[in-house]
């Protein structure tokens, strides 16, 4: 039964559901063989904006028969914006054969609707002075609403929204084990190369903070399991407004190295493997907690380590390059501001720029007062 209507809720569209059944009279765009027609589902928002629900298996002929049915959970991606309308397509490969749009702002909800639609957006040549018969769609749908509360008021979430913010205050995970890794360096060397992973993370101000190094797994070379927990501060870097961006997992060898001498190793650099990790897409302790924060990512190869970054010309840049350049890009926009001023010749110009520069500083303060940390976890 449908909720009762409540005070301070809406009732919305909770989730939009159907059937491609069949369609009839496609054009066929393959002279030897023949069409593969598959039909795609999408939403049309309010403001015109196109969602993907459902695509269905390719079907063969030019009256294929799909029967597929398809679902889509309103509630779980709810926005301001309602759907209002479905759109489908029909395509063959790349070629379009046509296109209808279907109604469901006026539906009556818990209630299945069988349509047929004319396809159109085809263009066909005349036969005998006369155009020939429009595709047909077959399709069902049905619509199921809810009572949910109603959206705030847009200003009023936007200014809670600046009261307060979060940052990445420290990072805690798990490296489990890595699969598939060279164990031999080329044909001509037999020694076999120890694996070691190097945890570092990329900020935001471009620099490159070292978190963790694991142990030598001299057991497997190729399939080595670690099993080892990190934790970082990134409290103890310093007061600054530095965030952490991506975690970079680097595998490298041991290369006939001691396996102590974990600068020797890392100087001849055997690479192994490199993986990455957004930190937004870290989850939070209960997922950890409950072994939901794990990640499987593929390791790629030596050209996505930080060090073989290339400049536009192609050239490696290197880090002490880097900083040089950054200082190169201040002085420039210094020296360009310096030049504007002179030529403008307005002493009292600058000191209102100066004013409204200090007042924004003072606004980014506030905010930090509000400032909560949490604790990212990955695995």
């Amino acid at each position: 039964m449908p909720n009762q209507a409540q005070e301070g809720v809406i009732q919305t569209l909770a989730k939009i559901s159907g059937t491609v059944v069949r369609a009839r009279g496609l054009l066929n765009t393959k002279l030897l063989s023949k069409s593969a027609p598959r039909c795609y589902v999408k939403g049309i928002k309010g403001n015109s904006h196109l969602v993907n629900f459902f695509c269905t298996e390719v079907a063969e002929g030019n009256h294929p028969h799909w029967d597929a049915e398809w679902e889509y959970d309103c509630i779980k991606y709810r926005t301001r914006d309602e759907f209002v309308g479905l759109k489908f397509l029909v395509y063959d490969g790349q070629e379009f054969l046509g296109g209808a749009d279907f109604d469901i702002s006026e539906l009556t909800a818990y209630r299945t609707h069988s349509e047929e639609l004319e396809l159109t957006g085809v263009v066909f040549q005349k036969v005998k002075g006369q155009a020939p018969k429009k595709a047909r769609l077959w399709i069902t749908c049905s619509v199921h609403k809810q009572f949910l509360p109603r959206f705030g008021r847009p200003r009023e979430m936007l200014m809670q929204s600046m009261k307060s913010f979060s940052r990445v205050a420290s990072i805690c995970g798990r490296i489990v084990r890595a699969r598939g890794l060279a164990g031999i360096p080329s044909r001509s060397m037999i020694y076999r190369s120890s694996p070691i992973c190097w945890v570092r993370c990329y900020m935001s101000s471009g620099k490159v903070v070292q978190i963790y190094r694991t142990r030598c797994y001299q057991d497997d070379v190729v399939n080595p399991e670690w099993n080892e927990t990190f934790e970082f501060d990134f409290d103890d870097l310093g007061p600054d407004d530095d965030q952490p961006i991506m975690l970079i997992f680097d595998i490298l060898g041991s290369a006939g190295k001691h396996i102590v001498h974990y600068d020797a190793i890392w100087e001849a650099c055997h690479h192994l493997g490199t993986a990455m990790i957004p930190v937004s897409a870290i989850k939070d302790e209960r997922a950890f907690a409950k072994g939901e924060a794990r990640h499987r990512v593929p390791l790629l190869g030596e050209c996505q380590l930080i060090e073989k970054r290339l400049d536009r010309e192609g050239n490696i840049v290197s880090e002490e390059k880097a900083l040089e350049e950054e200082e190169d890009e201040k002085e420039e926009k210094t020296s360009r501001k310096v030049k504007k001023r002179i030529l403008a010749g307005n002493v009292r110009q600058s000191k209102e720029h100066g004013h409204a520069a200090d007042f924004l500083f003072r606004i980014e303060e506030g905010k930090r007062v509000f400032s909560s940390h949490y604790r990212a976890f990955c695995l």
